[in-house]
This record gives C-alpha cells, structure tokens and sequence, in this order.
C-alpha cells in the first residue's frame, strides 16, 4: 500500500480515540511509506480524550521530553517551509487533549483525523511544525 491508498482507505473513516485518531493515523501513514513509527507508548493505552490527555502527561512524565514535539524532533529532522514533500510529518496547535493535531503531508496539504469529521485535508500555513521523515 502506498500513501494514496492509505488516505483513500481512511477516507469515511470515523476518528476514534486509541485507533484512527490523529496520532494513531500519523503513525500508520509513516509506516504505509516504510518508516519508523511514531513512540508506541505515546499512541496506547487510552480510549477517549480524557484517556488521551493522561496518558500524553504520563509519558511526559516518564521520558525526558518536556512534550511529543520534543521526542519528535529527536527522531526525525525538523523542517521550515511552506511547500513541504509528500512524506512530511506535520503538527499544529489546536485545542483539545494533546494541544496538537498530527498529520501527515501529501501533495501539498496536510492530512489529519480530525474529531469529529475524520480525515481532513488542511492547507500548510507559517507556523506549522514540520519533520522531514
């Protein structure tokens, strides 16, 4: 399977705390392209967004980074730019559980499981924190 498959598979699907949830989809989106996945004891272990936001400060707690954005950037090599590769690991602000929505770029724009409408395609904006994988 390849990065289109993978987004048109997900297309329809609901977004679901501890499976197709933005982390849980970033994650399976690096390994459908042949990389690593993301921290396996960031992505378990919960089953709403109450869950998700204790167990994100569990880990936090637990490793030495003072948040995911952190691990992530010792793990694969951030980027500034606004026209990133398909492939881009992708992160913005947002309001809930996490502080973030992860995701991943593919032609262009970023692509995230979004609560409660699933997989979005979002545009790249200044700000956005980007990792080359």
């Amino acid at each position: 399977m390849n990065l289109d498959a993978y987004l048109q598979a997900m297309d329809g699907e609901p977004f679901v705390w501890g499976k197709t949830d933005c982390l849980n989809f970033t994650s399976s989106a690096l390994e459908v392209m042949g990389r690593a996945p993301l921290p396996m004891q960031w992505l378990k272990g919960y089953s709403t967004g109450k869950g998700a936001m204790l167990r994100y400060e569990r880990m936090r707690r637990l490793s030495h980074y003072e948040d995911l954005i952190e691990a992530l950037s010792e793990t694969y090599k951030p980027t500034e730019t606004l026209r990133p590769k398909s492939g881009t690991l992708f992160a913005r602000p947002a309001n809930g559980p996490l502080g973030y929505c992860f995701g991943i770029v593919h032609k262009g724009k970023a692509w995230v499981m979004d609560e409660p409408d699933g997989l979005t395609s979002i545009e790249i904006e200044a700000g956005d924190l980007l990792w080359k994988t």
